[in-house]
């Protein structure tokens, strides 16, 4: 819950065009959501609250920081709509799911990938410019990166969607 809570100051100082302090937030929402992968899975507390606030948590972090990357003219809107268009698809299955099967699946690889290469994407373009060297300008990593996202993430619906069809064909409604 706090990387939810996390997602305003990052978009505010990225609105404020304070991209230092905006990493500085990204890394500490980073920390947390790693230290609580680690201890749920150290203590054995993996709930089926947490697989569902995890991911949500995720997507609205991302959502945050995209539409303020828009905003500084970093990321396009295209590619904005096609991020949230997916999550928006993975949330659907998910409660889809949910309250037809009661079942409440993990993320999978493909979607730990593309949400890391979605995550790299958003730490290059925060940089500033001046950050890069002379041998890697930001517009070409920007490109190679948005591309390496676009890929993983439309490859990542094929297993998710084959795990709900699959799942939903072998287990039973919920009745009632």
């Amino acid at each position: 819950m706090a990387r939810v809570g996390i997602c305003v100051p990052i978009l505010l100082s990225l609105l404020a065009d304070n991209r230092w302090v905006a990493l500085g937030w990204m890394l500490l929402a980073g920390l947390t959501d790693a230290l609580d992968g680690f201890l749920a899975r150290a203590l054995n507390q993996v709930s089926d609250w947490g697989k569902i606030v995890d991911p949500t948590a995720d997507k609205l972090g991302i959502a945050a920081v995209c539409i303020g990357l828009i905003y500084l003219g970093e990321l396009p809107l295209w590619f904005v709509g096609l991020v949230i268009l997916r999550d928006v698809y993975l949330f659907v299955g998910g409660v889809i799911m949910r309250r037809g099967r009661g079942l409440v699946l993990a993320s999978i690889w493909p979607g730990k990938i593309a949400v890391m290469l979605l995550s790299l994407l958003i730490l290059a373009v925060t940089l500033p410019a001046s950050a890069y060297p002379e041998w890697a300008p930001k517009a070409t990593v920007r490109l190679v990166l948005i591309v390496a996202s676009l890929a993983v993430m439309a490859y990542s619906l094929i297993p998710y969607t084959r795990r709900w069809f699959t799942l939903w064909r072998q287990t039973p409604p919920l009745v009632g």
